[in-house]
């Protein structure tokens, strides 16, 4: 089981100088405070962290909701998370209980293709609608994803999220940025950028969702701020998957729900054979 994920957060603490003035033979004096009234004290708080989940609530998609009721069970991220479920689905009460989230918060969007919803779930959540309702305000990260995109192990992810230095972690999609699994600071977002960024056609919610993130977040890729998931590799349709990669987005997984964290589950981290050939979005 993963340790507590923890971040050292400055709390500073400024007492102005307290100034006494007292006659002295016409001289006025000036009685300070102790050495305390300057002082920094460092300490560690849990991490904020927001899973934003988008889901068309496909046959599919709901197959492996079970596994992601193993995973908060079984992983510190995903248990000390809250759940923002943004869906075009009828999801039901019955539904969300089965995650047993502690927080969880429904956002529903008019249903549209694929592509579609995972660029409006990005324009939703981190532009202008996003900012001025506060999505996001309450958390220091927020994990991008499906929930065909599983989370194997949270070591990595929660050891680079405590790094001040990371603002981001992406996977590549043949030189673009996965918008099935990113995991980012909101604050270092633009507001403005995830609103007017196109994918070259012009029109904002329509075309492909990896150039509209890119665009998004391309003051990130300029700052270098950002890694790559830790052993991930690209495979059929800008999926990821990888023998060592925290994260694996593969439709087969879903034979191993509820138990897909357990090594007799024997679902691998590299499919031997991509069947799906359609890229799978929101």
């Amino acid at each position: 089981m993963s340790a507590t994920p923890r971040v050292s957060r400055t709390i500073g603490f400024i007492c102005a100088l307290a100034a006494t003035s007292v006659a002295d033979g016409g001289v006025s004096t000036c009685q300070e405070p102790d050495d305390q009234c300057s002082l920094q004290l460092s300490a560690t708080a849990p991490l904020r962290v927001a899973i934003f989940m988008t889901t068309h609530w496909s046959t599919m998609h709901q197959e492996f909701m079970p596994c992601w009721e193993t995973a908060r069970q079984q992983l510190t991220l995903v248990r000390n998370a809250d759940l923002i479920l943004y869906t075009s689905g009828d999801v039901g009460s019955k539904d969300l209980e089965q995650l047993h989230f502690t927080n969880l918060i429904v956002k529903h969007y008019e249903p549209a293709n694929y592509e579609e919803g995972a660029i409006q779930a990005v324009v939703d959540g981190f532009g202008s609608k996003g900012h001025q309702e506060k999505w996001f305000d309450r958390y220091d990260w927020v994990v991008r994803l499906n929930p065909d995109v599983l989370i194997m192990d949270d070591n990595w992810l929660l050891e680079t999220m405590g790094n001040s230095s990371v603002d981001a972690i992406f996977v590549d999609c043949n030189g673009t940025m996965n918008s099935d699994f990113f995991v980012v600071r909101p604050q270092v977002i633009e507001t403005n950028l995830a609103d007017t960024c196109t994918d070259g056609s012009g029109d904002t919610i329509a075309g492909s969702a990896e150039k509209h993130l890119t665009c998004v977040v391309s003051t990130i890729i300029s700052s270098g701020r950002y890694v790559w998931v830790k052993g991930g590799q690209n495979i059929g349709g800008c999926r990821v998957a990888g023998a060592e990669s925290p994260v694996v987005h593969e439709h087969g997984f879903r034979k191993c729900c509820p138990n897909y964290l357990s090594a007799q589950a024997n679902c691998s981290r590299v499919p031997v054979k991509h069947r799906h050939k359609h890229r799978h979005k929101a």
